[in-house]
Parts: structure tokens; C-alpha cells; sequence
């Protein structure tokens, strides 16, 4: 009897161990933290930006060149300056609004004059 009960020990702690570690490592994982998951959200698009060959410096001035053409969107609480998503807030908007506006992605801030005088 105390064989079968040291068998039934050595099966079910393990599972036991193991079913606790990934109930906390989901209750501290993006899944379940939307700011943990807006925060993984952004790395994987810097990652994404730097794989295309994107710079931080680029990044930063096409993002303020952007965010200069159109004050709307640097006012915004989500693609703006002060959002979560910070320089990357501007190409998102971009891409998720700003190309079916007709608005244009700028390198620096003299795109954007440009652009204001074909329109």
C-alpha cells in the first residue's frame, strides 16, 4: 500500500507543480495585463521597424515630421505624442487611417510642406 502511494505521489505533484506554474505565469503574462500587452505589442513592432532597416533616429524624425503635418493626430491620446505607443503611434496611425485620408508618411518636416502644396 505505501508503494501505490508513493507512485500516485511522485505522478500527481508533478502535475500539480506544473499546472501551478502556468496559472502564474499566465496571471503575469501579457495575456491578462492589457498594459503588459500593449507594452509587448510595442517591442514586437520595434523589433518588426528594425528589421526592415528602420533606425531609431529615422523612426523619431519621420514620427515628429508626422505628427507636425497633422496636430490632430499629435493630440491624440493613443497615436499622439503623449500615447502609449509612443514614436510609433504616428506610423500606426498612418497605416491603420492616415493612407485612406489621403495623408502622406513624411521624412522630415519639409515632406510635409511639400505635400500641403500639391494638395
Amino acid at each position: 500500500m505505501i508503494q501505490k502511494t508513493r507512485i500516485v505521489w511522485l505522478i500527481v505533484l508533478p502535475l500539480i507543480a506544473v499546472w501551478g506554474g502556468t496559472i502564474v505565469s499566465l496571471w503575469n503574462g501579457p495575456f491578462l495585463d492589457a498594459d503588459r500587452y500593449a507594452e509587448a505589442r510595442y517591442a514586437n513592432r520595434l523589433m518588426e521597424s528594425a528589421g526592415a532597416g528602420d533606425t531609431v533616429s529615422l523612426r523619431e524624425e519621420s514620427a515628429l515630421a508626422y505628427w507636425s503635418c497633422y496636430p490632430d493626430v499629435a493630440q491624440d491620446a493613443y497615436f499622439g505624442r503623449e500615447g502609449p505607443l509612443n514614436l510609433l503611434g504616428a506610423r500606426e496611425h498612418f497605416d491603420r487611417h492616415g493612407r485612406g485620408e489621403g495623408r502622406i508618411w513624411p521624412m522630415t518636416e519639409d515632406d510635409c510642406s511639400t505635400a500641403e502644396s500639391v494638395q
